[in-house]
């Protein structure tokens, strides 16, 4: 058989595996779409014909999810809470593994401002920090890996907060910030939502 078409199967085969890898449901479901895609083509190629059949059903599920994804709407909003709140806590708890990752020495300063981020009934994000009238300098923002490919920033200035500000030199944190839109401006990572 080509040397080249066997690679081309082991390709398809690395995705579906690596997908099976990521936190975030929507790279997980986009990178075993495209394994799939693969290795039924390397399937057909090589009369693997129930290979073949069990690719397109997952392209086919995968492709379901995808859409319903990315069509489905989101209801997004935001709560004003309290350093004491048993909900920020509970949160907080829950996701004190990942919060490590990112923010090493994280903790609930006396702070002016605590949101719980929300879509429909769940919990899915965290603001901290000090809201100084449109602007809002950042403590801690963070989202759950499997909801970060929401846009939650519009909900953001549905109450009057249109810059978002981080002053942290934490690299983990500084790099999530990067990932879900920030930039640096004068050594300081801001977010300007429109």
């Amino acid at each position: 058989m080509n040397i080249y078409i066997e690679i081309f199967g082991y390709i398809g085969t690395a995705l579906v595996i690596i997908s099976m890898l990521m936190t975030s449901v929507i790279k997980l479901r986009t990178i075993n779409l495209c394994g799939s895609v693969i290795s039924a083509t390397y399937a057909a190629i090589t009369n693997a014909w129930p290979i073949f059949l069990m690719n397109v059903c997952l392209i086919i599920i995968n492709g379901f999810h995808l859409i319903r994804q990315y069509t489905r709407k989101n209801n997004l909003f935001l709560i004003l809470s309290q350093k004491n709140d048993p909900l920020l806590l509970n949160f907080l708890e829950k996701n004190h593994h990942h919060l490590k990752k990112l923010l090493p020495n994280y903790a609930l300063f006396n702070k002016n401002n605590y949101y719980l981020i929300y879509n429909d009934n769940e919990i899915i994000g965290i603001l901290i920090g000090n809201k100084n009238n449109n602007s809002f300098d950042i403590d801690l923002f963070y989202l759950q890996p499997k909801h970060r490919h929401l846009n939650v920033f519009p909900i953001l200035s549905k109450n009057n907060i249109y810059e978002l500000s981080s002053h942290s030199k934490t690299t983990n944190y500084n790099n999530y910030l990067k990932k879900i839109g920030f930039t640096y401006k004068d050594n300081i990572l801001f977010k300007s939502i429109n």
